[in-house]
């Protein structure tokens, strides 16, 4: 675990320079950087297992 740490406080951050030719796609549009704002707010939900068969009629009533 030393190691690791010692190692990762050592590091360098790489770098996030672009080729040229790598700044547009091929229709034109301009590349996003890793550094800009999102533009896409993401949610995913997973079910759980036999979830419609665990819920108590408090929980279906609450949520409807």
């Amino acid at each position: 675990m030393q190691v690791y740490v010692a190692l990762r406080i050592s590091a360098r951050a790489p770098e996030k320079k672009r080729r040229k030719g790598e700044e547009t796609f091929l229709d034109g549009t301009k590349v996003p950087s890793i550094d800009d704002d999102p533009t896409i707010d993401l949610s995913i939900i997973v079910p759980a297992y036999n979830e419609t068969e665990r819920r108590t009629t408090r929980d279906v009533v609450g949520n409807t």
